[in-house]
């Protein structure tokens, strides 16, 4: 999320017509320094309650290599395979942002289980051949056709596989959660157009051929933050 401090600036400036053009974020935030701040609070309860979620999805499944799709700091592939040493996980992430995950992989000592690849998940190709792509509040920066992304993600999963998804939630008149809106109120009137609502979200990977599971995953876990899993349709 972004800061309020430079927001009385904002209003009488305005937006900035470059960002309008390109609605890319990183043209506009330094993600590795959010991505490196972000550890702590990823170690706060959401690699937990994923990593319990994953116990009861996957407790039949053999899960062979996982993506960890704009993953940041990329605790979640790195404490996952962890978890599941024969579990092969990739972090994909741009450019700007690869050195914090690479830090972390050399300093954990783990570069035999998990790889980086550099690249613009917009852009660029992901992949293949993945049981499982961790998708957490990536989806808000697809631009303003999440449809794309999904099917990347789709054609990158084996069949049967799942993403894990998590997004913003946000409401269809866009006043919740306050936090999300508050959070990124900012970026807005910077130019950048980067909240999809729920109801966008599901529409959009229902269109693709995701679908979800209905599993009560979350009712053990601890995060405020909770993901939802869907599978590719066999």
């Amino acid at each position: 999320m972004t800061s309020l401090d430079n927001i009385e600036e904002l209003i009488i400036k305005g937006s900035q017509e470059a960002l309008e053009k390109t609605n890319e974020g990183v043209d506009a935030y330094d993600f590795s320094e959010f991505a490196r701040l972000s550890v702590n609070d990823i170690y706060s309860g959401r690699i937990q309650s994923f990593l319990k979620s994953i116990e009861k999805i996957y407790s039949n499944n053999k899960i062979g290599k996982a993506l960890d799709l704009g993953g940041g700091s990329g605790i979640m592939a790195i404490e996952f395979v962890n978890k599941y040493p024969q579990v092969k996980g990739v972090i994909f992430e741009h450019p700007k942002v690869v050195k914090v995950p690479l830090q972390l992989i050399k300093e954990k000592d783990i570069g035999d289980k998990v790889t980086v690849v550099s690249g613009d998940f917009n852009k660029d190709d992901i992949g293949s051949g993945y049981d499982l792509i961790i998708a957490s509040g990536i989806i808000d920066f697809s631009g303003n056709n999440p449809e794309v992304l999904i099917k990347k993600m789709y054609d990158a999963l084996n069949p049967g596989g799942l993403i894990y998804l998590v997004s913003h939630e946000v409401s269809e008149d866009y006043l919740k959660p306050k936090e999300a809106i508050v959070g990124w109120l900012s970026s807005h009137l910077e130019g950048l157009d980067i909240l999809l609502t729920k109801k966008r979200v599901v529409d959009s990977l229902e269109k693709v051929g995701f679908t979800k599971i209905k599993e009560d995953i979350s009712k053990e876990t601890t995060s405020r933050i909770q993901g939802e899993f869907y599978q590719k349709n066999k």
